[in-house]
């Protein structure tokens, strides 16, 4: 189980309609949940790096609260997801990618 959540990190899931049947990109859902940030371990960034991804944070949250959202924003920066893992009934452990 993951220590407490101690910090606030904003989940991103782009939104569509449509028009005439023209898909339009609309506002992205932005929700806020509270989540552990974790270091990336050597292994997983070493690996990253072979497979030419950086990756940069681990974000776990609430398993309940993760929609497939492929961003987010911590600290006021831009982060995509790059891998998802589950590590128990109650935790998804999110590895992600600054967006520079």
């Amino acid at each position: 189980m993951m220590k407490a959540p101690n910090e606030v990190v904003t989940l991103i899931k782009p939104t569509a309609t449509y028009t005439d049947g023209i898909r339009v990109a609309g506002q992205p859902e932005r929700t806020d949940v509270f989540a552990s940030i974790k270091s990336v371990m050597g292994r997983e960034f070493y690996e990253a790096l072979k497979s030419g991804q950086r990756v940069d944070i681990v974000v776990a949250v609430n398993v309940d609260e993760y929609d497939d959202h492929p961003q987010l924003e911590y600290n006021s920066k831009p982060y995509r997801v790059v891998r998802t893992y589950v590590t128990d009934e109650y935790t998804i452990e999110l590895t992600c990618s600054e967006v520079k």
